[in-house]
C-alpha cells in the first residue's frame, strides 16, 4: 500500500494535507524500504513474544506496598 493512499480521517478539512504530510508521502512513495524498516522496527521493541513463566514467578515474588510509602 503506498502512503498517498492511507488518508486520515478529517472530519473538518477534508481538503488539507499539510506540507510535512505532503513531504511524508512523497518520501515514502519514493523510498519503499523505509516503510518496512519502520515495521521491523516496531516489531524489534514493542512486539515481542511474552515469557509467561516468568511473568507468573514476578507476580508471585512481588513483596506488596505498604499503604503509606513513606514510613
Amino acid at each position: 500500500m503506498k502512503a498517498a493512499e492511507s488518508r486520515p480521517w478529517r472530519p473538518f478539512h477534508p481538503g488539507y494535507v499539510s506540507e510535512f504530510e505532503q513531504f511524508m508521502r512523497g518520501y515514502l512513495d519514493q523510498h519503499p524500504a523505509a516503510v518496512a524498516e519502520q515495521r521491523r522496527g516496531w516489531y524489534l521493541w514493542w512486539e515481542r513474544r511474552q515469557d509467561v513463566d516468568a511473568r507468573e514467578r514476578a507476580l508471585r515474588d512481588a513483596v506488596p506496598t505498604r499503604p503509606y510509602y513513606y514510613r
